[in-house]
């Protein structure tokens, strides 16, 4: 019996520091940054987005996909031409949403994640073309 209480008491142990000695996992590296252009035809994100039929105005929606992990956001997003945030795009979403004219414009986002001190950088391109009617102007 004395036996079986000094292996019991030795398991206890050495479960208690294994549980102590872990850190939080960072899961960076899976994440990618994706977009899709509303109104439009094409409903899945993906890497490099573009408008698909005509409207007055779009709206783009960046997105982190594959976040096994919470994480802080630092957004930066730059356009040819001016464009205003709808939603999102601060440390606490994990998406932003622009919207833009309808004219020719290239829009790029780029998101830096950090989790438990870990940092990872993606990037995601929107390419707007402009309209005219229900046909691209091009």
């Amino acid at each position: 019996m004395r036996i079986l209480t000094s292996l019991l008491t030795a398991l206890i142990t050495a479960s208690g520091l294994a549980v102590a000695t872990a850190g939080s996992a960072s899961a960076l590296g899976g994440e990618t940054l994706a977009c899709r252009v509303t109104p439009g035809q094409v409903i899945t994100y993906k890497q490099n987005c573009t408008n698909s039929m005509g409207a007055s105005s779009y709206q783009i929606s960046f997105r982190i996909q594959n976040e096994t992990a919470p994480s802080t956001y630092a957004w930066s997003i730059s356009s040819d031409l001016l464009t205003t945030v709808v939603n999102g795009c601060t440390s606490t979403y994990n998406y932003c949403t622009l919207s833009v004219p309808n004219a020719d414009n290239n829009v790029w986002a780029s998101v830096t994640l950090t989790q438990n001190g870990a940092t990872e950088t993606l990037t995601s391109h929107a390419f707007i073309g402009q309209y005219c009617g229900t046909i691209s102007c091009r």
